[in-house]
């Protein structure tokens, strides 16, 4: 028997049914707001996806801000939380395979540049568990790591199914409006300050408003709609207002080196001759060499953001910057006592091996994220990362020399002082079971990839931009 089709007037009533649901779930909850929340949404996203499966792209993103559900069996300060995108993650990767397998969709997962490396990435994760010398806390951050790739994967195919590859970059935007919304409610509105359970950690708030600056900065750029225009500068600007009460020094210095980046960039790209770009690059690193003589000339350069005062002139009075210091050279301490260069010491390793090795522990990863991730995956494991890295970049330097005006060339831009940021700020933070460098990855190869394709027709820009 053939299947009715389900009407829109059918859909909203589905819609209707589980928001019931959710009033009953907040009753049932006794005014518990935030497990009603949570279970309420739960609720209405699987309504969502059962009805409008490309609604949970921008979900996915909205998601990264927020945290999520500590589980039993492992502690918050060792095992961390199971992150709302975690959870939605999973449940969009079961309900796309069931589509694919119900509509003989022609592959499970849609080609883009960094599929094969993500893939090789989390098969080599898996074969690490072999190794890990803690096997339950190589099983949780596996399923935190593969959910966390397996979302980014997922989010390609059904932007490249449902062609939604011209509205990916305002998934951003929009969220980053979002997000700052919730961040300043948390911070001021409720009191609760950075601890507040409904959003990410400062550190990863940071650098997520240091990708949505940049991603707002370039769209501005790019787009030739005015209120378009305006409303990516009042974010970015906004964007850039909440970055400074986090109070995360890695995620101001990666946004000063990334602007100093997008600057040059956009120097070299002048059309007003060769002269210019190397008179005025010349002049900014003067202006920048001066303005760094003062400063280290300076005792002290205090900060104040969220509550707390840094010295920016002495990062040795700051206790985690000590104990950095000590998680670097105990790492490698392990890897050579192990001969570990190679292999790797496995997924989860140093959230286990940190309690036997270390006096003190503060974090469940190594605050330098290609530390972290030589740590447990080794060499290999870099190569591999090192592969995937090229995927990215390769495209956008590609796409560089296709077009010849300046507002893609100003956007790509963008994307490279963003990426620079985003290496910076991983010297000193990021972990590869963070859910936004792999959206971010699949975000950018889906439009640079967009914008070669249009390129290739001989097409311009869609009028959303």
């Amino acid at each position: 028997m053939r299947v009715a089709t389900r009407t829109p007037v059918q859909s909203l009533l589905i819609i209707g049914m589980i928001l019931g649901v959710e009033i009953l779930v907040a009753v049932i909850a006794n005014m518990h707001y935030k497990l009603a929340f949570i279970i309420g949404g739960g609720v209405l996203i699987v309504a969502v996806a059962m009805v409008k499966m490309e609604w949970m792209a921008p979900t996915l993103v909205i998601s990264l801000f927020f945290m999520g559900v500590s589980l039993g069996g492992v502690t918050e300060s060792t095992g961390g939380n199971i992150r709302i995108f975690h959870l939605i993650s999973a449940f969009l990767i079961a309900r796309w395979i069931f589509y694919a397998l119900t509509t003989n969709q022609p592959r499970l997962i849609y080609q883009s540049a960094i599929v094969t490396p993500c893939l090789m990435i989390l098969v080599w994760a898996t074969m690490t568990i072999v190794w890990s010398p803690d096997l339950r806390f190589a099983l949780y951050r596996f399923v935190k790591f593969s959910l966390s790739i397996g979302g980014a994967l997922i989010f390609i195919s059904i932007i490249k199914h449902k062609s939604l590859e011209r509205f990916v970059v305002w998934f951003w935007v929009l969220s980053g409006i979002a997000g700052g919304v919730v961040a300043y409610y948390s911070w001021f509105g409720a009191g609760t300050g950075l601890s507040d359970s409904w959003l990410a950690h400062q550190n990863i708030v940071s650098e997520m408003m240091n990708v949505v600056t940049f991603l707002s900065l370039g769209t501005a750029i790019l787009t030739r709609k005015t209120l378009y225009r305006w409303v990516c500068i009042i974010t970015a600007l906004f964007a850039l207002a909440v970055n400074a009460n986090t109070g995360c020094r890695a995620g101001f210095v990666a946004f000063i080196v990334a602007m100093l980046v997008f600057t040059i960039l956009g120097i070299f790209n002048s059309k007003v001759g060769r002269k210019f770009p190397i008179i005025l690059t010349s002049i900014f690193i003067i202006i920048f060499g001066i303005a760094g003589y003062i400063i280290s000339t300076l005792e002290s350069l205090v900060i104040f953001a969220s509550g707390r005062s840094v010295d920016l002139m002495d990062p040795m009075a700051a206790d985690t910057f000590a104990w950095r210091m000590e998680t670097f050279r105990i790492a490698f301490g392990i890897m050579h006592e192990y001969s570990a260069w190679i292999w790797g010491m496995g997924i989860g390793a140093w959230e286990y091996l940190q309690g036997i090795y270390m006096e003190y522990t503060w974090a469940r990863f190594i605050h330098n994220f290609y530390i972290n991730f030589f740590f447990q995956y080794g060499a290999i494991g870099m190569i591999l990362l090192i592969w995937l890295f090229v995927t990215v970049f390769a495209p956008i330097v590609r796409t560089y020399k296709m077009y010849s005006d300046f507002r893609t060339r100003w956007f790509l831009n963008s994307l490279v002082a963003m990426y620079v940021g985003l290496a910076v700020h991983g010297l000193v933070s990021i972990e590869e079971v963070n859910s936004y460098i792999w959206i971010l990855f699949a975000t950018t190869s889906i439009y640079v990839e967009y914008l070669q394709d249009l390129h290739k027709k001989g097409l311009s820009l869609d009028p959303i931009i």
